[in-house]
């Protein structure tokens, strides 16, 4: 029955957002919804389910829930119809998503305890924060243990997400850390002379012989016009505004570890580290498998470790998305990062925005 409460939720919103523009994406899709009404009737009832187990028997008395923070971190779904997400969205996460899961979840007490699955390399600031956010006051609310388990990559804003839990466990092979942050990239282009604007190929000459100005009212209103240089106010301003983001991110480290803010600063960096040497550098507390990370959360929460299940609340978009994927209708996407659309601000993320905005 809640289910389709929730689902009915879901179609309601999809009708809120339509517009003459979507109505007529709906006509065209029609065929392609009565094919999933029929595949609806013949999946198998797990696929309709509100929850997944994950781990452990269905009978078991304990329950642990499982919350991944698998992608790029975001803040919040804004202005974006569901029916579109589900069908466009990949690798991301949202914060304040998982902060209000968390306190939904601080009110259910048949919960034993919560799993953070993290494999993420940041993303933005508030998002990271929202997560941690909601960490706080589920462990204050509660007094349960929150354990994360971080598999391939906890970084930056993935890390500071780790960060919030009790405990941190990293499967081999783990990648750990990236404690800094980074505005941009904003290019300068010395001299253009000629740009390739063609569909397939694009490049810049320069040779000094082309100036480019922007017509503006409000001092640096075109910073990080790639035309011009930083001006040296400008570039100590970004410095300013990066230096308050950092200085953050390395007390709640500092604070959330036991550990001397300086030591963050001058030894640890913003360097990524495999699971031996986060273990070394107290950024985690060992490492292990899946399973132990299970077997940790039960301990702490005083749960027999032979009497405890695992599982995964499911969304609409979830139930949904598994049905147009079955239908193949998914298959073969091609989604761009949502850091494409916010490289204007400063972010806690590992790696190349260029590489996912497919630059």
């Amino acid at each position: 029955m809640q289910l389709i409460k929730r689902v009915s939720k879901f179609i309601l919103k999809v009708w809120a957002a339509t517009t003459i523009g979507t109505i007529v994406f709906m006509i065209m899709t029609v065929g392609s919804l009565v094919a999933i009404a029929a595949l609806a009737g013949t999946v198998a009832e797990e696929d309709l389910s509100e929850t997944k187990l994950v781990y452990g028997k269905e009978s078991a008395t304990h329950k642990f829930v499982s919350i991944p923070i698998t992608g790029v971190i975001m803040g919040d779904r804004i202005g974006t119809p569901d029916f579109v997400e589900f069908l466009s969205e990949s690798g991301v996460v949202y914060g304040y998503e998982i902060k209000e899961q968390l306190r939904e979840l601080a009110e259910d007490e048949d919960v034993a305890g919560v799993i953070l699955e993290i494999n993420s390399p940041g993303g933005t600031i508030f998002g990271s924060q929202a997560i941690a956010d909601g960490v706080e006051h589920y462990r204050k609310k509660t007094g349960k243990p929150v354990v994360a388990f971080v598999s391939s990559m906890a970084a930056s804003g993935g890390y500071w997400s780790a960060v919030s839990a009790d405990y941190i466990v990293a499967d081999a092979g783990t990648m750990i850390g990236s404690i800094g942050v980074i505005f941009g990239p904003l290019k300068f282009y010395d001299g253009v002379i000629n740009e390739d604007g063609g569909a397939f190929i694009g490049g810049v000459e320069t040779t000094g012989g082309i100036e480019t100005e922007f017509i503006m009212a409000g001092t640096s209103k075109d910073l990080g016009n790639p035309y011009r240089r930083l001006t040296t106010a400008e570039r100590e301003h970004l410095q300013q505004m990066v230096n308050g983001s950092y200085d953050q991110f390395v007390a709640y480290v500092a604070e959330r570890r036991n550990m001397e803010a300086a030591d963050i600063r001058q030894s640890i960096g913003a360097l990524i580290y495999d699971e031996v040497q986060a273990k070394e550098a107290g950024l985690i507390d060992w490492s292990g498998n899946k399973e132990s990370a299970y077997d940790l959360a039960a301990t702490k929460a005083d749960v027999p470790t032979e009497d405890y299940k695992i599982i995964r609340e499911l969304s609409p978009n979830d139930v949904f998305g598994n049905l147009f994927a079955k239908a193949g209708f998914l298959s073969g996407r091609t989604v761009h990062s949502p850091l494409c659309a916010v490289q204007t601000s400063v972010l806690a993320f590992y790696g190349s925005t260029s590489v996912q905005c497919g630059q």
